[in-house]
């Protein structure tokens, strides 16, 4: 423990002044094009600005800001390395839940610094559900929202097709059995993340399973359950 305590001290001293830095300045602004697993392909501008207070040696410290048409704005802050940069950004509004962790490699090209991020968010951000629209308009009578995403459903998908809320899977299969027609299917079709009403993906299936088959032996005009 002591040898811990004094490792710490002299790792966080000030008696030695910091290097000037002397790394790859890359502040500027880029125009980026990427592919998101839940929204899809999408366009956004990116700034980087060097804080030459707290970039030393080879290392180099950026305010990070990401401005995304339809979803707003993502402020940050990343850590260079030589061409490595590790970035973290999060949508000025927190409800969104839109925030992530990623890293970017940089090559130069004609005299131009452009570089390839890969990123992880934690939480579910929403998604893109306007894309399923045509298919809904053309193939669903109706469809069942659950989880906390419900008001993105609606917002993209209210006035293509019915929208009902549930609380929970079985209200959802119960409801969707109601509506349901002789001859129809009704379809567990997860659209995004669900951890905040299961455990995981296998947990939802069985949940599902087991409300559909809660009602074998309802009236018939329910028609028949395949699960």
């Amino acid at each position: 423990m002591k040898a811990s305590v004094l490792l710490f001290a002299l790792a966080s001293g000030s008696a030695m002044a910091a290097a000037p830095f002397s790394g790859t300045d890359y502040s500027g602004t880029y125009e980026c094009k990427a592919d998101d697993n839940h929204e899809g392909a999408y366009e956004a501008i990116v700034t980087l600005k060097l804080e030459k207070a707290q970039s030393n040696g080879k290392y180099g410290a950026y305010q990070f800001m990401m401005e995304v048409p339809g979803y707003g704005e993502y402020p940050g802050h990343a850590a260079a390395y030589g061409t490595n940069m590790a970035i973290y950004f999060a949508n000025t509004d927190a409800a969104t839940k839109d925030y992530g962790t990623g890293i970017a490699a940089f090559t130069k090209k004609a005299g131009k610094w452009s570089f390839r991020k890969y990123y992880f968010e934690p939480e579910f951000k929403g998604g893109n559900f306007g894309d399923l629209a045509p298919l809904l308009k053309a193939r669903a009578d109706a469809v069942i929202a659950i989880g906390e995403s419900r008001p993105q459903i609606h917002a993209a998908l209210d006035g293509v097709v019915p929208v009902e809320d549930a609380v929970s899977m079985d209200d959802a299969v119960n409801k969707a059995a109601q509506q349901a027609r002789t001859g129809g299917v009704v379809l567990l079709a997860p659209a995004c993340a669900s951890f905040d009403m299961f455990r995981d993906y296998a947990d939802r299936g069985r949940q599902f399973t087991a409300a559909v088959k809660s009602l074998e032996g309802a009236q018939s005009s329910v028609g028949p359950w395949r699960s």
